[in-house]
């Protein structure tokens, strides 16, 4: 299944902008792009990432990884980093945008928390597109 959604990530390539990113659809891109080793030598972390008014606590602990559904403004009180993204969070995803610029131009607004968490986001959950 993740090899497949690794294709499909791939293959779709960019999301257009007025394209809406369903919770279980970046619930199988995290699954996908969870890298294991990059996860293991970090801290173990907690995300909010609020999608439209879906949001996802997505908690990362050494090579374990889960992704919940949660309502909207929960994950904020749970997480290390509580932001916001649509479509653009592909980039991030993919390396093509970088963390700090994706904050600089809105395509992800950091809602509660350091910043530079975004930057161990991805490095845990990248895919090459």
């Amino acid at each position: 299944m993740l090899a497949l959604g690794a294709w499909g990530f791939r293959a779709l390539g960019e999301p257009r902008e007025e394209q809406v990113i369903t919770p279980d659809a970046m619930t199988i891109t995290l699954r996908t792009a969870f890298r294991p080793s990059a996860a293991a030598e970090l801290p173990a972390t907690a995300y909010a990432a609020r999608l439209g008014p879906h949001e996802l606590l997505v908690r990362v602990d050494g090579s374990e990884l889960s992704v919940a559904r949660v309502d909207a403004g929960r994950g904020d009180r749970d997480a290390d980093l509580a932001f916001a993204t649509g479509p653009g969070i592909h980039r991030v995803i993919s390396g093509e945008l970088a963390p700090d610029r994706a904050i600089s131009t809105g395509v992800v607004e950091v809602l509660r928390g350091p910043e530079n968490l975004l930057e161990r986001f991805a490095n845990t959950f990248h895919l090459a597109a």
